[in-house]
């Protein structure tokens, strides 16, 4: 019972490394441009996730072949390749997203993610989802109903939220986030949680590397970097922690915690970024409540 408990731990951890990492991108858009931000922070992840897989997986040093042949399966590299373009391409809207708007408007919409996942999986994995999941839908376009100031007001729908800088952006990042969190799962099953997530952080810096230097602007410094590389070393230590939690607990249970993140990132946007999050906060609530119902309708 105590594993448990320490299991439900590490998912309120990850959605916390989660929420850090929103914020220090969000930071690190004053001081980088998005190709450095998005270069940097994944290979900083990257690094990390590959020390801990050679700790976790001694023999890759010595038979790297073998070691390979024995983890992954045959539709394993083309599963890697499609999951890391796809996320590339996600990724810098989520950043060019966070460039145009506050952390706590545009963090939120990421609960949106299940409502294309009503879509997709059926398509990518034949997953249906029940009833109870339609309650779920209504509960995130109501959130997104009232992310407006005037939280009352009768006109207000889940239209409205276009009209802000950056949320076109971060819905077309919360649809690709749908088509490649369907791609995870049957990448975890053609390997193990651990190598799937060090292949495909690795792979994604790797065309973030590509892109940045066929784009090159300036010269990148540690300082100018700090924020990214903290962003992508939270990022991998939470997704260390998930992986953990989801060999102890019901995944959709770990599923359903990480998304706390949005709320937290609200929270930390009006303590550490001075964002007004009054309504916001009421509506991710609303929003993250809508997410868990489908979620767990899925996964039920």
């Amino acid at each position: 019972m105590e594993i448990y408990y320490l299991a439900i731990l590490a998912a309120l951890f990850a959605a916390f490394c989660q929420s850090l990492t929103d914020i220090t991108t969000k930071l690190a858009v004053d001081h980088a441009c998005d190709e450095e931000i998005l270069a940097t922070q994944w290979l900083s992840g990257a690094i990390i996730l590959i020390i801990f897989t050679l700790f976790s997986y001694p023999n890759f040093l010595m038979h790297p072949i073998q070691e390979i042949n024995s983890l992954i399966r045959n539709e394993f590299f083309k599963l890697l390749f499609v999951s890391a373009i796809l996320n590339i391409i996600a990724y810098s809207f989520y950043i060019i997203a966070l460039r145009a708007s506050h952390a706590s408007l545009i963090i939120p919409l990421v609960l949106i993610t299940p409502i294309f996942m009503l879509f997709t999986s059926p398509i990518m994995l034949g997953e249906n989802t029940p009833p109870i999941g339609i309650i779920g839908v209504i509960l995130i376009l109501t959130g997104l109903g009232i992310f407006d100031k005037n939280l009352y007001k009768i006109d207000n729908n889940f239209f409205m939220i276009l009209k802000y800088p950056g949320a076109p952006a971060m819905l077309i990042a919360a649809s690709l986030w749908s088509i490649t969190s369907n791609i995870d799962k049957l990448g975890v099953k053609n390997s193990t949680p651990l190598i799937w997530i060090t292949a495909l952080t690795t792979a994604i810096s790797c065309g973030a590397i590509f892109n940045f230097y066929v784009t090159k602007r300036h010269e990148l410094s540690f300082w100018k970097m700090r924020y990214a590389i903290l962003g992508g070393a939270f990022t991998a230590i939470g997704n260390l922690s998930l992986v953990w939690a989801m060999s102890i607990l019901f995944v959709p249970y770990v599923i359903a915690i990480k998304r706390l993140s949005a709320l937290l990132t609200v929270v930390l946007s009006g303590h550490l970024l001075k964002e007004p999050i009054q309504n916001r906060l009421t509506a991710c609530l609303v929003m993250f409540l809508g997410a868990i119902l489908i979620i767990l309708a899925r996964n039920g």
